[in-house]
């Protein structure tokens, strides 16, 4: 599913040919994602573990903030629902 974001969408069809983050940053602000991508497609909250996330979704790639509002996880699923980590924080408030 295409993000409504032309900004993301660029940066995530050169993350697939490069495997390169570039300017995303884990501990990143959601000012900071916001400034590269513009407003998410959708924001969600956390999962049972860890309820106070927010979860900021643009196409089929999900940005996990922590409590303090630092990105820890980007994660998706391919259209067989096979899980992805594209990038983890091993410390997650």
């Amino acid at each position: 599913m295409p993000s409504s974001s032309t900004a993301f969408e660029t940066r995530w069809s050169e993350y697939q040919r490069t495997s390169s983050l570039g300017a995303v940053q884990l501990g990143a602000s959601r000012d900071g994602i916001r400034s590269l991508f513009g407003e998410p497609d959708s924001v969600g909250s956390g999962f049972r573990r860890q309820p106070k996330t927010r979860i900021w979704l643009f196409g089929a790639v999900e940005f996990h903030f922590d409590t303090d509002g630092r990105l820890f996880l980007i994660y998706t699923e391919d259209e067989h629902g096979k899980e992805r980590v594209i990038a983890k924080s091993d410390a997650a408030s």
